[in-house]
């Protein structure tokens, strides 16, 4: 993977497996692997593979695929950059074996490998996993419960998937992203359609089984279909931003992203997203997530509270804007985003910047927030995203807040006075917001799905990573429909959810 979309991660989930996992305690535990001994220094792990693995190709599943996946997904993801810095080596001991050697001990070796937030780690065969980290493979040879089907995919309508017979699940239940991963389905198809009413129909007609997110105006009717069940999606929620673009005017200037930051009102925003009952939404005003231990809501003072235009317009003026055209990536196919999208732009244009709102799919969106072109060259200034929660519950994990600015998320931004390690959590949250890393929106607590339930056989999925179906099921049936809006969430809502727990 080279992104942290919930499109390319989900994708991944389904035609890859991982080294390790992690329940719904966030505990490590062994996936694709048997098990690890650590040397009584900490700084020798060697990871035995379980035996029988096989890529989708009927190749084995050897240790130097997984050293070669490790260091390539150490080069992308956030916690894989900061846990490069302490290694010395990865290599095969043997054909079942991984060997890591270590700088110095680091506890959190096992969290780095098996968390499933940012670039997940998935383990590929070796001579793909050795191409440039920073672009695509150019074939899918999964490891996973899944087989990718390459002959049936039409980019931006359809993505297909077969049970991969091959697939050794483990013997334990399901528990999020560790556990057996039992493909339940003999097929998959995740059907595009980037119209929400659209999808709608699609569901309430049986002509799809599961639609992920539904626009708001739509949910009333989908209650009222007996045939259709709506459900919260996650514990956990999402947590909404706004990223800036750091290399090139205007919000290069910290000065200018502080003002942005001061005029958000989180609570607008929520209710683009969730409508107006206030248990689906929260405030936070932090950088990491709100609730857990060391992070704090900062700047209420500053960030809360009503706003004075005129104040924060001149403001903007003695900050030294020059009237540089500020380009907003807008998704219009991901009604969660755009909603977003065009609250930011009213916002700016009160601010009084020269806002050119720009309409875009959201793959659009994944090319051009990695354009360095100025904006008025083709460039961008700022999108709208978000992230599950958990992926924001820490510096580790949040790629939103690491660098570098090479080869770290979108932004190009980077501050060795945060650095992960070097700092204490309090001190990282009050550099990050000084530097304003991100704009946060709030965090949206209530997610829903609906579930195709009529009949023998159709799937249903049940919150988190838990989707089922009969062992009756047709071959044939289609299951997957995307949907729009998502609370939070900078994934696309065609995404099928980690669908392949049983």
């Amino acid at each position: 993977m080279i992104t942290p979309a919930g499109v390319t991660v989900a994708h991944g989930f389904l035609a890859f497996d991982s080294l390790y996992g992690v329940d719904s305690e966030q505990r490590p535990k062994p996936q694709m692997a048997e098990g690890h001994a650590v040397s009584d220094d900490g700084r020798v792990w060697h990871i035995k593979l379980r035996d029988g693995l096989k890529f989708h190709d009927g190749e084995p599943v050897l240790a130097r695929d997984a050293a070669a996946s490790v260091l390539r997904w150490s080069a992308r993801d956030s916690f894989g950059q900061a846990a490069r810095g302490f290694v010395d080596t990865i290599d095969a001991a043997d054909d079942r074996t991984l060997r890591i050697r270590l700088k110095r001990p680091m506890g959190a070796l096992l969290d780095a490998l098996a968390h499933p937030s940012g670039i997940p780690l998935t383990i590929m065969p070796e001579r793909l996993a050795k191409t440039d980290p920073f672009k695509p493979v150019t074939e899918i040879v999964g490891s996973g419960p899944y087989r990718f089907l390459k002959d049936e995919f039409v980019s931006g309508s359809r993505v297909a998937y077969s049970r991969f017979d091959g697939y050794v699940a483990r013997a334990e239940a399901p528990d999020l992203t560790s556990g057996g991963k039992r493909a339940w389905f003999d097929r998959i198809e995740w059907s595009i359609i980037p119209d929400p009413a659209t999808a709608a129909v699609a569901l309430q007609k049986g002509e799809v089984d599961w639609y992920e997110y539904a626009l708001l105006d739509l949910l009333p009717q989908l209650v009222r279909d007996h045939n259709v069940t709506v459900r919260n999606v996650t514990d956990n929620g999402l947590g909404s931003v706004v990223r800036f673009n750091f290399l090139n005017p205007p919000f290069n200037n910290v000065a200018l992203r502080r003002i942005v930051r001061d005029a958000v009102q989180q609570v607008d925003f929520m209710r683009a997203i969730v409508g107006d009952d206030s248990k689906g939404f929260a405030e936070c005003h932090a950088m990491f997530l709100c609730g857990h231990p060391g992070v704090t809501d900062y700047g209420t003072a500053t960030t809360t509270g009503p706003k004075d235009i005129d104040r924060l317009r001149q403001a903007v003026r003695d900050a030294g804007y020059g009237g540089e055209k500020v380009v907003i990536l807008n998704a219009t196919d991901y009604t969660f985003l755009s909603s977003q999208g065009l609250l930011m732009a009213e916002l700016l244009r009160k601010l009084g910047f020269n806002v050119d709102l720009r309409d875009v799919d959201f793959g659009t969106l994944l090319r051009v927030r990695n354009s360095k072109e100025p904006s008025d060259k083709g460039g961008w200034s700022l999108f709208p995203t978000s992230a599950a929660a958990l992926a924001l519950i820490n510096p580790a994990v949040n790629y939103y807040t690491r660098g570098p600015a090479e080869g770290g998320w979108a932004g190009w931004y980077v501050s060795a006075e945060a650095d992960l390690g070097q700092r204490a959590l309090r001190h990282q949250v009050g550099v990050l917001l000084r530097v304003v890393v991100v704009v946060p929106h709030g965090h949206c607590s209530v997610l829903l799905r609906q579930d195709w339930a009529s009949g023998e056989g159709r799937a249903g999925s049940a919150g988190r990573s838990n989707t089922r179906r009969s062992m009756g099921a047709r071959a044939d049936d289609r299951i997957f429909s995307n949907s729009r809006p998502r609370c939070g969430s900078s994934m696309r809502s065609s995404r099928p959810e980690r669908s392949f727990a049983g």
